[in-house]
């Protein structure tokens, strides 16, 4: 998003590949064009993208052929659309540089030399969107009080500039002018709330992934109009008060490094909990849909399509940890109330399943909400 111009375009001269100098539209005469985009959800309006006219692109996707493959496309690394004559087609491409439909269940045919040199613009967009997995300890050199800083909301866009004023674990921040919190505000559909949002810290010419909520809370010195202060998280910083790491921020950095689907692999099954919890209270669909079982998506689809009547979820119980790491099945039951617009507070006893097909897979979680009374 915020690199030097000319050592983007020295980069792309390296690949070989002439691209149209625009990066978000063609030409006007083109009549066909391939768009690779980069962004952090299918519904983020924030992207990076290409433009390519060239025939060996144009060809490709005005006569694809699909081939027989077991693989799928669960985590896009990429949205690929293809213009032609008033028609626009979406294909989705993995980070091994592999084009799916829409779906991400057919794999389009490609050779070896396209894929190739799809993995290294991916690969370029990246850098260009994602920030840095940087640890607290090396931020806080970066990041000292007092410091003044930008921050960009890696789903829409919207930039804000704001200021560390205290905090040991994390940085406890403030928007640094009256016009700085309308932006944020705005970012959080003007109220506040304690959702997570995946951000960008942007700071002597560096951008560091980083996690923030909205919900004003504390001591706040500047006169801005935000009432306190808020939290920005960065990788491997905790909480102040119980000092361990917040498993719903840190999600949210690994989103804003570009590597969630490398976080959500690798996470403990209790923490995985606590963020299938996070994505029902933020309405994240995108997050729960990589968490869910394949199997179960349909049914948790219709759900996604009425669930504007959940306001808000919250734990009541803490998780009864057991070690799971030779486990394949685990039951996890959890209390938790549930506000819905309608009906107002409800308290259910949830059990949480969580299943992979041997230890060195992933965990895919899922819940009885559905089963014990909502659909």
């Amino acid at each position: 998003m915020i690199r030097q111009a000319v050592i983007w375009n020295c980069c792309l001269l390296v690949l070989g590949l002439w691209i149209s100098p625009s990066l978000t539209q063609a030409a006007a005469d083109s009549n066909a064009y391939l768009t690779i985009s980069v962004k952090s959800s299918p519904a983020a309006t924030c992207s990076t993208s290409l433009t390519f006219k060239q025939r060996h692109w144009v060809d490709l996707f005005q006569n694809p052929s699909f081939e027989q493959s077991s693989r799928t496309c669960t985590f896009p690394a990429a949205y690929l659309s293809f213009y032609s004559e008033g028609n626009t087609i979406h294909y989705l491409a993995d980070e091994q540089g592999c084009i799916f439909d829409a779906t991400g269940q057919q794999q389009l045919k490609i050779s070896h030399n396209t894929r190739r040199k799809l993995q290294a613009y991916l690969q370029l967009l990246k850098k260009k969107h994602y920030g840095e997995l940087l640890p607290w300890e090396e931020v806080q050199t970066l990041l000292p009080r007092k410091a003044t800083f930008e921050i960009i909301d890696l789903e829409t866009g919207l930039r804000f500039r704001a200021q560390r004023r205290a905090g040991s674990k994390h940085a406890d921040v403030q928007p640094l002018t009256r016009h700085d919190t309308k932006i944020m505000k705005e970012i959080y559909q003007g109220k506040w709330s304690w959702k997570r949002r995946a951000i960008l810290v942007h700071i002597d010419n560096r951008l560091i992934a980083a996690s923030m909520h909205g919900m004003p809370h504390g001591r706040g010195v500047l006169s801005n109009g935000f009432p306190g202060h808020f939290c920005v998280h960065f990788l491997e910083s905790t909480t102040h008060r119980t000092q361990t790491l917040d498993p719903t921020h840190q999600v949210m950095v690994y989103k804003a490094a570009g590597q969630l689907a490398e976080y959500l692999s690798k996470a403990d099954p209790y923490d995985l909990v606590d963020i299938f919890i996070m994505a029902l209270n933020q309405h994240d669909q995108y997050l729960l849909q990589q968490l869910l079982p394949p199997d179960e998506q349909t049914k948790w689809g219709v759900f996604f399509n009425n669930w504007a009547d959940l306001q808000y979820v919250y734990k009541v119980s803490k998780l009864e940890k057991k070690p799971a790491h030779d486990l394949l099945y685990l039951e996890v039951p959890v209390k938790i109330q549930l506000y819905w617009k309608n009906r107002g507070k409800e308290t259910r006893q949830l059990t949480f399943t969580l299943m992979r097909p041997s230890p060195a897979e992933r965990w895919s979680v899922n819940c009885d909400l559905l089963s014990s009374g909502e659909s």
